[in-house]
């Protein structure tokens, strides 16, 4: 073997080194761009917001400015939103359902998921709205007037799309300015 041939072997060697390294690098900078995909944080505003009344079953709320909550009589609130611009495919890692509460009470809310997402703002009342999930999300412990609330939501967010919460109390206070965080 001459030494024109072991250096061209040699040589050939550090090309696919130097290539490993370079395909090592592509990768590494894809899943960079992958991983901030997903850290990416969507904050969505409802599509869709109302209450019912279980005194005035036929009564629609949806254009109220206010959430509202009671534990008697009995009303309840349903908020939708569009979560479409979350990529196909991607992993929620973390949803999260903030609402600002208007009053103070010692007991608070709790969260569910409502699978029906076709209800209608300015239609549904306490007769026809659609039913809570039996497992609750999550509660939001005491409420201060003033104050932002956070519940984990994520397990309802499986992907892109309308997802549908309810809200519910035993107690009684008024909520607004709900927003849906995705980080």
């Amino acid at each position: 073997m001459s030494s024109k041939s072991s250096y061209f072997k040699a040589g050939v060697g550090h090309i696919l080194l130097i290539l490993l390294i370079a395909g090592a690098i592509a990768v590494a900078f894809y899943l960079k761009a992958r991983t901030q995909v997903h850290a990416d944080t969507l904050t969505s505003n409802p599509e869709a917001d109302s209450y019912v009344d279980s005194v005035n079953t036929g009564n629609n709320y949806g254009t109220s400015t206010q959430f509202r909550v009671d534990g008697s009589p009995i009303v309840r609130s349903y908020v939708r939103f569009d979560v479409a611009s979350i990529p196909s495919g991607a992993a929620v890692t973390k949803a999260t359902l903030k609402i600002y509460a208007n009053s103070s009470q010692s007991i608070g809310f709790d969260a569910y998921r409502v699978a029906d997402t076709t209800w209608g703002e300015t239609t549904i009342n306490y007769s026809n709205a659609p039913a809570f999930d039996s497992a609750k999300l999550g509660s939001s412990g005491p409420i201060a007037a003033g104050s932002w609330y956070s519940v984990d939501v994520t397990s309802a967010v499986v992907g892109n799309g309308k997802v549908s919460f309810g809200l519910l109390t035993t107690s009684s206070t008024a909520l607004s300015k709900v927003s849906l965080i995705i980080p």
